[in-house]
């Protein structure tokens, strides 16, 4: 269905499609107010001048190899293997088109010509708003678009707030929602009143203005050349609609970013800074107030990843009436629309009354916690295993698709591994996973290894234990979940240990008190109001025994059974010499953490005495 009106005819759905998302991205005739009375953080001299500097060679091939070389085509037809495997022949044409896109500021139209191909959301789509237009660009402009999304990512650092998630180095996605846990956990703990609404934007990056975006840059510091090549590459965009391996008429756009554009969502960021620099006036003219963590009166009001924003304030009907505010001001001004039927206001410590009052002041849904936020579940107790349904529900839903007797052991150990072991790797870097939980993935793991079908059990041949050792142990080297688990969550200590500055460590360091320098013997203190995220992530000192070693500062070193590159740290102990995915490793006595790099005896996994690392380029590098 398109709209209100159901399409059969090819030539019918194909109109009507098009006309959907021409509609789409049509600007509204209205005159948008801009945000002159906020305060924003400007970019340097320095930054700007870098920003807009010719590219190097060097520049351009980096931007070609990072791309991925089989992915779809756009309507060039090309893919990035040719490009990589031609490059000594046709560098000079690319490297030409690079150099008059930075002197001139000018796209040709077929340059920027793409396919949007329609991903289903949900199950059985009938309708086209059931669908998730991907954007599918040229190879050509995909290099330029690479090359000025590497360069902005690499200042927006410094002036997109500290609230924004999403698509900046330091700052994760695991990060929200624990930042989400612990004030929901606080708010609870110390009998707070308070709310949380989780807000939907409506059709978020199809509907963005590109005369605030362009505004905001300014506001930000960009220079004119720079926001003339972001306006170029959005004015310039025409698209096409795959439908069926054919395509719908061709027509432009006049708003909005397109999905699959290396840019949008560094663009996306900016935009959505505005909605941050307002709440933050809001609340320095005492008009709204957030939930307190800590004894230093930290205030949290919103986190904000890419499009997922979800606003914490103290429970009273002006602050309902200051978000309803914000949102409707960001919407004049940035033409993003919440949908406030899909949004979800939820209390704590709160009446049901007080609740059922301002979910109609907000005219949204009314939801309680536990709620699942960007996957996760936030302000409920995840030890029950009921908190992880949709774990158990994914597993069974991708073996449902499955037909173990076309699938021989080596097919089924490789799926074990790839697709079934890593469906929970992000619950996993966040949370402890119940014994029972795991005890059931197990055998869900078991039955399909061992070619269990339609209810029928199958013996198991080999104890799981030993399926799970490495191959030269005698093992399969099936992942084992407890200890994936254990090494996922191991990178907090590193991350922490590390005293990052961000948004987490205020959280953090104002609710608990930690002092990074001294990590390992701050975590012996206790806390009377520790989350259960806290108490996992504490709880690690156990397992490691406090025999944790920190190294920083450039060292090379070869991982494993040989020398030591670097004998003064590490007198008695033997590196690899070669190279290990730490991430996906199958030596299950060996853990991995995030961050900076890690060497010291674990104490006894299985009976034996183990060692930690990981390595990155900023710190100590593995080679």
């Amino acid at each position: 269905m398109v709209g209100r009106e159901l399409l059969e005819e090819v030539k019918e759905i194909k109109e009507g499609v098009a006309k959907h998302f021409e509609s789409l991205f049509q600007e509204e005739e209205w005159n948008h107010p801009v945000l002159d009375g906020i305060e924003f953080k400007k970019i340097s001299a320095e930054e700007g001048s870098m920003l807009e500097a010719p590219f190097k060679e060097e520049e351009v091939k980096q931007a070609v190899w990072s791309c991925e070389s089989s992915k779809a085509p756009g309507p060039d037809g090309f893919n990035f293997k040719f490009i990589k495997e031609m490059w000594e022949v046709i560098k000079g044409d690319i490297l030409g088109f690079v150099d008059d896109f930075q002197k001139h500021g000018k796209l040709v139209k077929w340059v920027n010509s793409s396919f949007i191909v329609l991903i289903p959301k949900v199950d059985n789509p009938q309708k086209i708003e059931e669908f998730r237009p991907i954007s599918l660009v040229g190879v050509m402009y995909k290099i330029i678009a690479k090359l000025l999304a590497h360069r902005l990512s690499s200042v927006l650092n410094g002036v997109i707030g500290e609230n924004q998630m999403a698509f900046i180095g330091g700052r994760q996605l695991a990060d929200s929602v624990v930042i989400a846990n612990e004030t929901t956990d606080e708010a609870q703990k110390r009998k707070q009143a308070g709310f949380v609404i989780k807000l939907d934007f409506k059709k978020a990056y199809d509907k963005v203005c590109w005369a605030f975006l362009d505004y905001m840059m300014l506001r930000l510091g960009f220079g004119q050349k720079w926001r003339g090549w972001m306006t170029e590459c959005l004015k310039t965009a025409e698209v096409l609609v795959l439908l069926n391996g054919s395509t719908t008429r061709q027509f432009g756009m006049q708003r909005g970013l397109r999905q699959g554009d290396p840019l949008s969502p560094f663009l996306f960021l900016i935009v959505a800074e505005g909605l941050n620099g307002i709440i933050k006036s809001v609340i320095s003219h005492g008009l709204f107030e957030g939930i307190t963590v800590g004894q230093s009166g930290l205030k949290v009001t919103h986190l904000q990843f890419a499009d997922d924003t979800i606003v914490f304030g103290k429970a009273s009907e002006e602050n309902i009436w200051a978000v309803k505010c914000i949102m409707r001001i960001f919407e004049i001004v940035s033409g993003l629309k919440i949908n406030f039927g899909k949004s979800l206001l939820m209390g704590i410590n709160v009446s049901n009354d007080w609740m059922k009052k301002m979910s109609i002041i907000m005219n949204c849904k009314q939801g309680v916690l536990p709620c699942k936020y960007l996957g996760m579940p936030i302000g409920g107790r995840y030890r029950s295993i009921a908190m992880w349904k949709p774990i158990i529900d994914a597993f069974k839903k991708k073996l449902a698709s499955w037909k173990t007797r076309f699938i021989s052991l080596g097919g089924r150990i490789t799926l074990l591994n790839s697709v079934l072991s890593s469906l929970p790797v992000f619950i996993m870097s966040v949370r402890l996973l119940p014994k029972g939980l795991i005890l059931l993935l197990d055998k869900i793991r078991r039955s399909f290894l061992w070619g269990a079908r339609d209810g029928c059990k199958k013996i198991n041949w080999v104890c799981w234990e030993n399926v799970c050792k490495n191959k030269m142990e005698g093992g399969l080297g099936v992942k084992d979940l407890r200890i994936f688990n254990l090494a996922l969550l191991g990178k907090w200590w590193s991350r922490l240990a590390g005293g990052e500055d961000g948004f987490l460590y205020k959280v953090i360091r104002e609710k608990y008190g930690y002092e990074a320098g001294n990590w390992l013997n701050w975590i012996e203190r206790r806390c009377n109001r520790r989350s259960l995220w806290w108490r996992d992530v504490c709880h690690l000192d156990h397992l490691y025994h406090r025999k944790i070693g920190w190294l920083s500062g450039g060292y090379r070193l070869k991982l494993g059974e040989g020398k030591s590159q670097n004998q003064e740290h590490f007198p008695n102990g033997s590196l690899e010499q070669r190279e290990m995915d730490l991430v996906t490793t199958v030596e299950k006595n060996h853990l991995f953490l995030g961050g900076r790099i890690i060497i010291g005896a674990v104490g006894s996994i299985r009976g034996k005495p183990t060692n930690l690392w990981k390595s990155r380029s900023l710190g100590v590098e593995a080679q």
